[in-house]
């Protein structure tokens, strides 16, 4: 039973996280995601019928005591009940045809998925793609957030494939260090280093990139990994919330202040060098519209403690994933470097540690471990394999792109509108601004390896 709490953002999460893990695209943009939706996922029989009813019933779950009208469908050998809040005022709009048809388009194609997930969930190799091998002699990779979570186990898996260096990137020289003997011992690789950086200080991130120059170590690989979730309103020293700063700010800094010396790699090393910045399907939750926020402000806006935090960590994916392809479409088309952003589906990780995970206790047992998560990374740091190049799909093919399921996929449809290419652009310009005052080589790194 997948049973979702009445809390909008709660329900959101495990709703949208098991339909777009089922399959990316069945969520109805008429659902999308301004409405707050209740699902319970039952077996039944083999039949095909479907009501739509009216109730204030016992049966209705008491954790969704709020939700009156509902849709059943029955399908096949699963019944998927769609509850729909009955808000005051709001009943009549709720039981509208309209609403009731893209529900019921939603349930009815998750129903005649779920027999082929549901088998996906005995077969581990079905869901959790091999973890794409190379060999990285001579390689010089650094990980972002490497001492937990997907970054860890990217970082593992890179070590595995003997890389000349692996950097990894963690708030303090301790964590870096304990980390690199653990890989160590799991792996038998030896040239892992601590390089602190904290992405709630700008400081350290300058730091850590002025570090390649100082000592002229180069880079072929970037994993833009780390990451929170929070769910209240805090500043960083830097004067920013807390999340719009290391989901966004910090990693752009970092990217820009490395693309010199990642082209610079790619230039020595005879190859394409690859920045890969982590990224959510949780950006389709939400969206940056006129309405909500001047395309030209989205990141004050969201840094502003007037603004809601209750859509910040898809609020601030969406903010990642907006600049990652800004900065591939300024980036000269034939350069040596390709940014891609993948999303590691639903896993078991830190990132939740400041979130109650009450509610999403079901949901997560469907959930990816870390480990599993992880070799999304790995895949878009390397892409394309074999098989993808058997597919007619190359190298080029991931530049800007967003990855799910170790795949190119669609990004949201609001991304691709007119208003988001908009918005995406103010963003990026807003971004160069505020990140040219942290540090004024962002403008002269812009200004001759960057389109205007």
């Amino acid at each position: 039973m997948l049973l979702l709490p009445t809390d909008a953002s709660q329900c959101r999460l495990i709703l949208h996280d098991f339909i777009a893990t089922v399959h990316p695209n069945l969520i109805s943009k008429k659902l999308r995601p301004n409405y707050s939706l209740g699902l319970v996922l039952l077996s039944a029989q083999s039949t095909v019928m479907r009501t739509v009813v009216t109730s204030t019933s016992s049966d209705t779950p008491q954790t969704n005591a709020s939700f009156r009208h509902y849709i059943t469908i029955r399908r096949k050998t699963n019944i998927l009940r769609v509850y729909l809040p009955a808000a005051p005022g709001r009943c009549t709009t709720w039981m509208t045809t309209a609403v009731l048809e893209a529900a019921e388009s939603v349930v009815y194609k998750v129903c005649d998925t779920l027999t082929e997930f549901n088998s996906q969930m005995s077969s581990e190799d079905q869901i959790n793609f091999p973890v794409v091998q190379k060999n990285l002699s001579g390689k010089i990779i650094a990980v972002i957030g490497a001492n937990t979570g997907i970054g860890l186990e990217a970082a593992k898996h890179f070590a595995r494939m003997n890389p000349a260096k692996l950097i990894l990137g963690c708030r303090t020289y301790e964590k870096g260090k304990n980390t690199a003997s653990l890989i160590e011992k799991e792996t038998g690789f030896t040239n892992a280093e601590s390089w602190p950086i904290e992405l709630e200080d700008f400081s350290t991130v300058r730091a850590f990139a002025e570090r390649f120059e100082k000592e002229d170590v180069l880079l072929d690989i970037l994993i833009n990994n780390a990451a929170v979730g929070l769910n209240k309103y805090t500043k960083t020293v830097d004067g920013w919330e807390t999340s719009v700063q290391v989901n966004h700010l910090s990693l752009a800094l970092l990217t820009i202040l490395l693309l010199p010396r990642l082209l610079e790699t790619a230039k020595s090393h005879s190859h394409v060098s690859r920045i890969v910045s982590v990224s959510s399907k949780t950006h389709f939750w939400t969206t940056f519209k006129e309405e909500r926020m001047p395309f030209n402000q989205v990141i004050h806006t969201l840094s502003s403690s007037d603004t809601p935090m209750e859509h910040r960590y898809p609020d601030t994916k969406l903010l990642s994933l907006l600049f990652e392809r800004a900065f591939n479409q300024h980036l000269p088309s034939n350069a040596p470097l390709i940014i891609d952003a993948p999303c590691p589906g639903l896993c078991i990780s830190d990132l939740r540690r400041h979130i109650d995970e009450t509610p999403y206790a079901e949901a997560l047992k469907l959930a990816r471990t870390a480990e599993e998560g992880s070799r999304q990374l790995i895949y878009a740091a390397l892409a394309p394999t074999t098989q993808d190049e058997s597919k007619g799909i190359h190298l080029d093919d991931f530049r800007g792109a967003f990855l799910s399921q170790t795949s190119i996929a669609e990004p949201s449809e609001w991304v691709l509108t007119e208003e988001a290419k908009k918005v995406q652009e103010g963003l990026w310009e807003e971004t160069i601004a505020i990140l040219a005052e942290v540090d004024p080589k962002v403008t002269s790194i812009v200004q001759k390896f960057l389109h205007n």
